[in-house]
């Protein structure tokens, strides 16, 4: 003999459980949601500190660029003249030629100095850059995270829709009437 509330009993299980999984879905899709939007905060963030820092550092650079340049041109253009200095002795012109020609070796190696300085600003800019492709990064995973989230609402309402079908189903069944329980 069969027992028609255990088939009953069953679709009500089984709606529990789809209001279950439905929950649950509810639940990682505002995960996801807070996740995305958390992200894109962080990214709206980091972006904008990135572009103020780029800024920053290519003002910066403009700046050191000019005057370094302005002042070591100064020093490696610096002539002698030696109708300039008619008190000198051809000694004394030979020291202060001398003297000349290292501060023009210097400020040569100066220059080279400072270009590596700037090639490492040039770097630290290309860091902040770095961090706004980051901050992009992090856009995107925030618009595969809301993507999955419509995802995730969708099959809740499938699985709630489903399960509201099983309760229906279930209490049709405990409407209809078993034959065999009529006959006794």
């Amino acid at each position: 003999m069969s027992h028609p509330r255990s088939s009953v009993d069953g679709r009500d299980d089984r709606a529990a459980d789809r209001d279950d999984t439905a929950d649950r879905r509810d639940d990682t899709t505002r995960d996801r949601d807070e996740a995305a939007h958390q992200r894109d905060t962080e990214a709206d963030k980091r972006d904008e500190q990135a572009r103020d820092s780029a800024d920053d550092l290519t003002g910066h650079i403009r700046q050191i660029g000019r005057q370094i340049v302005d002042r070591l041109a100064r020093i490696e253009n610096t002539t002698l003249d030696p109708a300039d200095w008619p008190d000198l002795t051809p000694a004394a012109l030979a020291r202060l030629e001398a003297r000349i020609t290292e501060q023009r070796r210097l400020a040569g190696l100066d220059r080279a100095a400072i270009g590596t300085l700037l090639d490492e600003i040039q770097r630290a800019l290309g860091d902040r850059r770095h961090d706004r492709m980051g901050a992009g990064n992090d856009r995107r995973a925030a618009e595969q995270d809301r993507h999955h989230s419509a995802g995730d609402r969708r099959d809740a309402r499938r699985d709630r829709n489903d399960a509201e079908r099983d309760r229906n189903q279930a209490a049709i069944e405990r409407e209809q009437v078993d034959p065999c329980v009529i006959d006794r």
